[in-house]
């Protein structure tokens, strides 16, 4: 792959994280209305999902972005 390419790639995975950051604070939101026991179970399961997968993403995207900063150095 080129740098270009990760590069591209980065800002894809930093689109899903803004969009798992989005759902996790939909998450929050809903359980700041009281809901019923079971709901709150999974709403806390899926707002813990969420914010896993949003840092994950960030955290693959700023991996690409080094290594195409290397790829350039390289060059």
């Amino acid at each position: 792959m080129t740098a270009a390419e990760l590069r591209k790639l980065a800002a894809e995975f930093r689109t899903m994280s803004r969009i798992q950051s989005e759902a996790h604070v939909e998450c929050a939101r809903a359980l700041a209305v009281k809901v019923a026991p079971g709901e709150e179970i999974a709403l806390l399961a899926f707002a813990g999902v969420h914010d896993c997968m949003a840092r994950r993403y960030r955290q693959w995207a700023d991996h690409l972005d080094e290594a195409a900063n290397e790829i350039c150095e390289l060059k």
